[in-house]
Order: C-alpha cells, then structure tokens, then sequence
C-alpha cells in the first residue's frame, strides 16, 4: 500500500480476508475495491495485480477540514461539510474549523467552511486561535476567528464586504470597551455590539 495514513494495512487485510487464496489472475479488481471503498477514509484507490500473488495499492484518503461537535461527539468533515469518520479520543488538530451544531438538526455546513474561508480582519497581536463556527437551522453563522476574542454573528456571503467596515471600527471598540461578547455584521447597513458587562 501506498498513500495511507487511516486506511490502515491491517485493515485493508482483514476485509480482503474473504478473498485470500483465490487465483490472483481470475480475481476481479472491482471487488477488491468495493470491499476496500468500505473505509470511511477512501476516497480513490488503484489497485495492480502483481504477478505471482500481490497486490498493489495507491490510496488516496479524504482531508479532513474541520470537525463537527454534535450530540454524538466530535466528527470529521471535509472541506465540502460531509462527516467523515468520528475523532477517536483526544481533543482533535488545533488547526480545523470547529463546527457546533446546537439545537439546531437541519444546517448547512459546506456554508459553514465557505463562511470561515472568507478574510478575516487584521489580528490582535499575540492572539491566534483556530476558526470556530456555530451553525444555525439558516443562513446565519456564529463564527470564532483565531484573530478575535469574541464571535461574529454573520450571514453567509456577506462576510467579506461587512470586513471593512468593521476593521475601521476595532480600535475605538477596544478603546471603549474591555470585552465583547459578540459583534453582529449581518445588516449591511449597521453593526451592531454588546459588551460583556463585569458583574462586580
């Protein structure tokens, strides 16, 4: 095998087992690869029959994008918002998007990557955190970027022309205020805060 990271050989062998001991020039490669298309992981595979009795394999396995933290736990989707396979212990790569569903049973997370993909404003110094986004039953997103100590509430495909307009506001937000706890860009002709008001 070649390629592999998640298809594991001890895998691909075990549902390959029904096959073993058949006649390697009679064996049909659309079996092999039907069986092996089983790993949640696969997205192609080649598969060459190497005479007298192997064969040979080039994997080529989905990229994980981000993960998706439902009931259930934590998933991982690809770049397109389609699950993957389920996080196996620990708290996943620090470098995906984290999508949280909510409450909410019908999103759509491709919306959530293309919302996270767009510019985000200049960063804080020494702040840099990976991007989060909270997905609602619509259009409307709550998105953590690295570079923010508090969400955004956006709408998808707004995001990039609300940008602008919100860096010009930054420094006399953080001049005024000492925390956020979220900035609203969804109408395009307001934007709209609300401090974390300090209970003493």
């Amino acid at each position: 095998m070649r390629g592999n990271h998640q298809v594991t050989s001890a895998w691909v062998e075990n549902a390959l087992r029904p096959l073993r001991g058949e006649n390697l020039l009679r064996l049909p490669l659309d079996e092999v690869a039907r069986r092996v298309a089983a790993h949640p992981w696969l997205a192609a595979v080649t598969i060459e029959k190497r005479l007298p009795d192997r064969l040979r394999l080039v994997v080529d396995e989905r990229r994980p994008a981000g993960l998706l933290r439902g009931a259930a736990g934590l998933v991982y989707l690809d770049r397109d918002g389609r699950p993957i396979a389920p996080l196996a212990g620990g708290a996943g790569p620090s470098d995906l998007l984290l999508v949280s569903l909510g409450t909410a049973s019908e999103v759509d997370l491709a919306g959530a990557f293309r919302v996270a993909r767009s510019s985000p404003p200049p960063s804080p110094p020494g702040r840099r955190r990976s991007p989060r986004s909270r997905c609602s039953a619509t259009r409307d997103y709550r998105l953590f970027l690295g570079a923010l100590p508090f969400p955004l509430l956006v709408r998808r495909g707004t995001l990039a022309q609300r940008l602008p307009a919100l860096a010009a506001l930054m420094p006399e937000l953080a001049r005024r205020y000492a925390r956020l706890a979220f900035v609203d860009l969804r109408s395009e002709r307001r934007i709209v805060f609300q401090p974390v008001v300090e209970r003493s």
